[in-house]
């Protein structure tokens, strides 16, 4: 199974519907806390139910620790399921 990259994340993340991200995400962004970028609670419950699309499980206890994008792509890539 290919990489879950940041390209995928934005890509998840211009679905979110409440979420309006001024900016692309990039390698300067991975260590930015979500709240810096402007991302509500809302946003990352919506974000982790997409992302649990990819096969990855998100349970609502692990939403809260991943604050950043980098723990977010880390978190896919070790709990993704094979197709």
């Amino acid at each position: 199974m290919e990489p879950f990259t940041l390209t995928d994340l934005n890509t998840v993340m211009s679905r979110l519907s409440g979420h309006q991200l001024t900016t692309r995400l990039d390698e300067n962004h991975l260590d930015a806390p979500f709240d810096d970028l402007g991302m509500d609670s809302i946003s990352l419950v919506e974000l982790a139910q997409k992302l649990g699309e990819h096969g990855a499980p998100f349970p609502e206890e692990i939403v809260e620790e991943l604050r950043t994008p980098q723990l977010v792509l880390d978190y896919v890539n070790r709990h993704r399921s094979e197709p």
